[in-house]
């Protein structure tokens, strides 16, 4: 089993993907014949790795988590509005065979995915004797955090962890950070843990890690993300945000660095880092340096290594050996921007927010770029919030500001201020 989840679900994906792939290769030009158009829309109008991320969710939650891998049961269940267009068998027929050649890719590798191993545990937990030994051995309260990263089949399996005849369960959803247009909402939580559970509601209005300059530029990012699928709402909306007292004097705005090149924008992101750590009497680990996306993470190491920078990198979710690391030896700290949820710095430098790295370009053969303009609003969104006082953005000016950020600066919410 991998210890990180996240790790888990991403081999997962790439399976699917594979499983996709041979399918559009092999069978989509026989299937294009029989299936809805609805669901040959769908099919033409997405990317192939978004509908990968589809058939992740309805691999796991429709046809191993409710149906059982049942064909018959699976046809016959009810659906979400946001799940895949299915309308008649052949629809069904054709989704299942994508299953089965990804369930294929697993025996032939003798592997199990993430969803095998949760199903079997909550089966295992439903048991005569597992109840029994919920009386002794059970929780009296649940608290879970991070919710919107577990999917039905493992929601599922937390009412069977608390003692006999107990409800308490408290859990935290940050509607933020939901994955695209299938994401997890609180009624389906609901549902998950246990139908007659009696549900209260809490929502929050301050947000004590950032500054409000901070939080309202969080909020512009997500209010455009918004406007992309209509299921998803701005939490944000009315929040105010509070930094630490004594440093609200130091911050600033949020701001962009204008940069002519890439050489620059790289030399430019750690003279940056140089001056907002004097600037906050912060070490230089205490400001975040996260690049957009994965070439330029290795582009920034390289330029690191040649100009003598000492850097430490995290490259896995809740890497606080490689924080830890960055601190005691007062080394620049990289952050990829998929791995960066959960911590918290007094300042983060985005690297790269120009329209020539991100969002990422879609497939030449895409219909749509809407997904992953999508995940790249929800990874922006994380990357801000991780800063309590400042954020900068460093990218090249001649390649023009991201599309993902181009509200917040219209509306003022981002400046071409730089530190004084």
């Amino acid at each position: 089993l991998d210890k990180d989840a996240m790790e888990s679900k991403n081999t997962q994906l790439l399976y699917i993907s594979d499983a996709y792939d041979d399918f559009l290769r092999e069978d989509y030009d026989t299937s294009k014949r029989f299936i809805s158009k609805e669901l040959s829309e769908f099919f033409d109008q997405y990317d192939p790795w978004s509908i990968a991320v589809y058939l992740q969710n309805e691999i796991s939650i429709y046809i191993k988590g409710r149906a059982g891998e049942d064909f018959e049961v699976y046809r016959k269940l009810a659906r979400g509005s946001t799940s895949i267009p299915l309308v008649c068998e052949d629809d069904f027929n054709t989704i299942f065979h994508i299953f089965n050649r990804y369930q294929s890719k697993l025996t032939d590798l003798n592997l199990f995915d993430s969803d095998d191993i949760t199903i079997s545990a909550l089966q295992e937990t439903s048991t005569p004797i597992w109840r029994r030994r919920k009386i002794r051995d059970g929780f009296d309260v649940l608290y879970i955090d991070e919710t919107h990263l577990f999917n039905e089949n493992e929601l599922s399996l937390f009412h069977n962890l608390l003692k006999s005849n107990l409800t308490n369960i408290v859990f935290t959803i940050d509607k933020s950070q939901a994955v695209g247009d299938c994401s997890i909402n609180s009624e389906t939580i609901t549902n998950a843990f246990r139908n007659d559970v009696k549900e209260e509601t809490y929502g929050f209005g301050t947000v004590f890690r950032s500054t409000t300059e901070i939080i309202d530029l969080a909020g512009c990012v997500l209010a455009s993300g918004a406007a992309i699928f209509s299921n998803m709402e701005n939490p944000l909306h009315g929040v105010a945000g509070v930094a630490a007292a004594n440093s609200n004097i130091k911050c600033r705005p949020p701001y962009l660095v204008d940069c002519q090149n890439r050489e620059e924008m790289y030399s430019s992101t750690f003279k940056e880092a140089d001056a907002i750590a004097t600037r906050l009497k912060v070490k230089l680990s205490d400001v975040l340096i996260v690049p957009v996306n994965d070439d330029v993470l290795v582009e920034l190491k390289e330029h690191a290594d040649k100009a003598n920078h000492e850097f430490v990198s995290i490259e896995k979710r809740g890497d606080a050996a490689a924080v830890k690391e960055a601190e005691n030896e007062s080394k620049y700290l990289l952050g990829g921007i998929d791995y960066i949820g959960g911590l918290e710095f007094s300042a983060v430098i985005i690297v790269g927010a120009d329209k020539d790295k991100f969002p990422p370009r879609a497939n030449a053969l895409s219909g749509t770029s809407h997904y992953l303009l999508y995940a790249s609003f929800n990874r922006l969104y994380v990357a801000i919030t991780r800063a309590k006082c400042i954020v900068a953005f460093v990218y090249e000016k001649p390649k023009g500001i991201s599309d993902t950020l181009q509200a917040a600066f219209e509306h003022g919410f981002l400046t071409t201020q730089k530190m004084s």
